[in-house]
């Protein structure tokens, strides 16, 4: 069976300049809005509170003069950003977490370890020498520890 696939790409230099020039346009206005939005979500949490009487949503489509599907469409992604950007902070604070208590008990080891030679330094001068149980030096028949 054979299949036939058509191709509908536009390319660039086939288009009027005009054209491109509004399609810049729009895409450029549709950004803005987008970061406008973020940061206006971004202040409202951090402010706990709205910012503007109206929706997000009617400031957008009369601030950057959009018509609804772009207004929408900035909204909509603007907001899926930030969800996602709060659910990576909540990642990474579970992953700073975990590695905290590892460097912690990383710590508390190699705390133990000058203790435990000073202790064996203590048992030597004391000419009675012994390991603590914990240790992974053993006294050797032949007097040579390792």
């Amino acid at each position: 069976m054979q299949k036939t696939f058509f191709s509908r790409r536009i390319r660039k230099t086939e288009m009027e300049p005009s054209f491109l020039v509004q399609i810049e346009h729009n895409m450029h206005l549709f950004n803005q809005a987008k970061h406008f939005v973020f940061q206006t979500l971004v202040r409202e949490k951090r402010l706990k509170k709205k910012l503007h009487k109206k929706s997000i949503h009617l400031v957008v489509k009369q601030k950057f003069g959009l018509n609804d599907y772009y207004a929408n469409s900035a909204v909509r992604e603007a907001r899926a950003l930030f969800s996602s950007q709060e659910e990576l902070q909540k990642l990474y604070i579970k992953q700073d977490e975990t590695k905290i208590t590892k460097l912690k008990k990383k710590l508390q080891n190699e705390r133990r370890i000058p203790t435990q030679f000073l202790s064996i330094k203590d048992s030597l001068i004391n000419v009675n020498l012994r390991f603590p149980k914990n240790l992974k030096y053993k006294l050797h028949p032949s007097g040579v520890s390792n």
